[in-house]
């Protein structure tokens, strides 16, 4: 389902009559929508949208109040919203108001297998906040580390490790969790969300640069979905202790449940 401007179309060519799309002058955010039509973290990401948008585009706070309204009545033409969908919110230079509405599909996985690239452009001189289509040097390695049988990679620049294909990335040793800082990743909700809910519940979590791996556990975390834990990231083993990697993943799962609104 794809809306435009509050309009349904399943129209080609109405959607490249915006030369914004088709040239990727846009900003974005996805939404994890669980059952009963109640969306994840959706202030911060509506808090994020503002930014990018504003910053990109010099919006005016009643200008960005219209959109985001519109946003909302948006919500209210989702159809068949039982089961679990992500929802992509896209804002374009030419005003373009766009709601892409999916199914998502679950994880088959239990623990997945990473290869690293080193990506030397890769957001470079871009602000954290600032989610655009940028990914093409990114799918371009992650089709060649596919084929030769991983299921993600992880971007490297000058020998640190930054984040996932679509994911950041958290590193676990002696139950200190560790993530790289904003320096060259993107400020991911779920990076930021997951961050306030360890120190909540007394986890020390470090942001710095990771170069040398020498840890016990490895996840990603994006807007879909549950964390995905890594068992290997080029030579190095993870631990696959199932009690530790479950207390992680249902303390997330509940929070994520607790802080989701009806839309």
């Amino acid at each position: 389902m794809f809306l435009i401007n509050g309009e349904k179309t399943d129209n080609s060519e109405e959607l490249a009559s915006s030369l914004a799309f088709r040239q990727g002058d846009y900003v974005f955010t996805t939404i994890e929508l669980l059952a009963g039509k109640r969306a994840v973290f959706l202030k911060d990401h509506f808090s994020r949208l503002k930014k990018a948008s504003t910053f990109l585009y010099e919006l005016e706070d009643n200008e960005w109040k219209e959109i985001e309204e519109g946003f909302r009545a948006d919500f209210k033409m989702i159809e068949g919203s039982e089961k679990t969908r992500f929802l992509r919110l896209i804002f374009t230079s030419d005003q373009k108001r766009m709601l892409h509405c999916d199914e998502v599909k679950s994880q088959t996985k239990d623990f997945y297998k990473a290869k690293s690239v080193e990506i030397p452009s890769y957001r470079d001189g871009l602000e954290s906040f600032l989610k655009i289509p940028n990914y093409i040097l990114v799918a371009k390695e992650l089709r060649k580390v596919q084929k030769l049988g991983f299921d993600d990679l992880v971007i490297k620049k000058n020998n640190h490790y930054l984040e996932s294909s679509i994911s950041n990335i958290f590193f676990v040793k002696d139950g200190r969790f560790i993530t790289p800082p904003l320096d060259f990743i993107l400020e991911g909700v779920s990076r930021k969300k997951l961050i306030d809910l360890l120190k909540n519940n007394k986890r020390e979590v470090i942001e710095e640069k990771v170069e040398e791996i020498d840890f016990d556990y490895c996840f990603f975390s994006n807007s879909l979905g549950k964390l995905k834990f890594c068992h290997r990231l080029d030579q190095y083993d993870f631990k696959t202790d199932n009690k530790f990697i479950q207390s992680v993943q249902d303390l997330w799962m509940s929070y994520k449940e607790n802080n989701s609104e009806e839309i």
